[in-house]
């Protein structure tokens, strides 16, 4: 199981996730972590899991890039649960 996060800035902070590269926060646990009692304790947060970062570094293009992906995947998505209601 990964969750990862990318934030459009630097990393500062990522309470809950112990891997941190450059942009991105992410928090791994793998087969033999499941079976390992102090494992699961270590993942265990005070609080909630939170990232933040610094100011963005993202460029124009890959937030127009971004927008016009988010855009397809948003009509795809409808025309998904059309398809599931119409044949559900």
């Amino acid at each position: 199981l990964v969750e990862s996060y990318t934030m459009p800035g630097q990393i500062k902070a990522a309470n809950g996730y112990p891997t941190k590269e450059g942009r991105t926060a992410s928090l791994t646990v793998k087969d033999q972590d499941m079976l390992d009692p102090e494992r699961i304790k270590a993942l265990k947060v005070e609080g909630t899991r939170k990232v933040t970062s610094g100011p963005s570094q993202v460029s124009s293009d890959e937030l127009d890039a971004f927008r016009n992906e988010m855009a397809r995947a948003k009509k795809e998505w409808a025309k998904l649960l059309a398809e599931a209601k119409a044949g559900g």
